[in-house]
């Protein structure tokens, strides 16, 4: 399994961590969410490292190992394309979101609004979430360090899924 917590290795985690976090805190609604609930600091400052371990956990290591490790790798090797591998991957990583955005209650949709028709779910999954898995791809092609894509998906992750998180585990109403 190629891991490696190193700091050489897990530099460019941080750095895409931190880059998704940005994009997240200016196109994303995460912030305004945690802000509009009205959360207790100390809530916070708990909630947040576990939800983001929960999150590693989660999203990370299954997503990151079955679509990079095993598929992305697999379909380049088929299609002798890195690029071929990635972007197929990709577009599969959006499409297996899409169920999830259909069903998904309207207090955690990002950008759909509630109630979303198949189509519109499909075509989000399509062109946002499998432009994340090319941003996820490349960066275990380039460093073929599953814990660098588990950081960056799960700092990804992190802010839209905060608020949710904390009333899923009720530690705050």
């Amino acid at each position: 399994m190629p891991v490696s917590l190193q700091w050489p290795a897990i530099k460019p985690a941080l750095w895409m961590a931190l880059a998704a976090l940005v994009m997240q805190s200016i196109l994303g609604r995460g912030l305004r969410d945690i802000r509009d609930a009205h959360l207790p600091a100390a809530i916070l400052a708990v909630a947040t490292p576990l939800c983001f371990v929960w999150l590693v956990v989660e999203v990370g290591v299954v997503e990151e190992f079955f679509f990079r490790v095993l598929l992305q790798e697999r379909l380049a090797e088929r299609l002798r394309s890195s690029w071929g591998g990635i972007v197929v991957a990709a577009l599969l990583f959006g499409l297996v979101h899409a169920p999830g955005l259909y069903f998904r209650p309207s207090a955690t949709q990002e950008a759909i609004g509630s109630h979303p028709s198949l189509l519109l779910a499909i075509g989000y999954s399509i062109v946002l979430t499998s432009l994340a898995g090319i941003f996820l791809g490349v960066l275990w092609s380039r460093t073929k360090n599953l814990a660098v894509v588990v950081i960056a998906h799960a700092a990804t992750d992190l802010l839209p899924n905060l608020v949710p998180w904390i009333k899923a585990f009720h530690l705050a109403r």
